[in-house]
């Protein structure tokens, strides 16, 4: 009896061990207590803008539960889902080289509350922006909620997300130049070609006036690698024809406001713990 009863705590226990170190399953959200700090490195490659600006733009994202994220954001992709924006965050090249919005530009708090995790995770996010549009010639002083999804469905080692958001003006919707209301949808695909390497596309549409969208969406497309150093540093860069193409109105611009001529360099190094 005894003997039996040994083997039942021995069992118990090494389920409950195999249990404790399976890893969680995959969520949108950052796991409770969990950080996350991402410094950006955003440099402009354009035809005859090279490195005109460059900027630096750290993300601090904080798990206060397993479901609600709270982060800060600066970064052109924590704003907006895509990579290839420049001169967010501290703009460290002068106005005289692409820095329109001055030295700081694009500071936003954000939430996430993402309570479907596994397979399929997916969340909803609410945040408050303060000049999001400074990097794209928008408005200045523009104040914008942010509303929007996380959503991501893996597989193995692929895995497909999709982050909608809509920025909602605030202020200055009728002034000369308007804040006007932005829509991003992003689009991307990440295949974990080895355990420390993650390859990566990158695409969608956005416009940055919803009212005349027909008129002025663009279409990205750039390409993205992650290697993770160790269990909490990775590193990463990306690639990215930020307007490769988009609306008529825009293509038949003088000068020309879409095509491979737009594109964008980014550096990333993580921090998770």
């Amino acid at each position: 009896m005894k003997l039996a009863l040994r083997l039942l705590l021995i069992g118990c226990t090494f389920t409950s061990t195999a249990r404790a170190d399976e890893p969680p399953p995959p969520s949108v959200a950052q796991k409770a207590g969990g950080l996350l700090v991402q410094v950006n490195v955003e440099a402009n490659v354009s035809a005859d803008k090279v490195f005109k600006p460059v900027s630096i733009a750290p993300d601090v994202s904080y798990g206060l539960t397993s479901d609600l994220t709270v982060s800060l954001i600066h970064s052109t992709v924590g704003t907006t889902g895509f990579r290839g924006g420049t001169g967010r965050g501290i703009c460290v090249t002068g106005t005289d080289n692409g820095c329109g919005g001055g030295l700081y530009n694009n500071a936003g708090v954000e939430a996430l509350f993402a309570p479907l995790h596994g397979m399929v995770a997916a969340g909803l996010v609410a945040g408050f922006y303060v000049n999001p549009g400074a990097a794209t010639s928008a408005a200045p002083n523009g104040y914008d909620v942010k509303l929007g999804a996380k959503a991501k469905l893996t597989a193995g080692a692929l895995a497909l997300s999709f982050n909608p958001s809509v920025f909602i003006a605030t202020n200055r919707r009728d002034a000369t130049p308007p804040n006007p209301d932005l829509l991003y949808l992003p689009l991307g695909v990440t295949y974990k070609v080895a355990q420390p390497f993650t390859a990566g596309l990158g695409t969608g549409v956005f416009s940055l006036d919803i009212s005349n969208f027909s008129s002025n969406f663009s279409i990205p497309l750039g390409v993205n690698g992650m290697y993770a150093i160790d269990p909490h540093l990775a590193v990463g860069g990306s690639f990215t024809f930020a307007k490769l193409t988009g609306a008529s109105a825009l293509r038949d611009a003088t000068p020309a406001a879409v095509g491979a001529d737009f594109r964008g360099v980014h550096v990333w190094l993580n921090y998770t713990r």
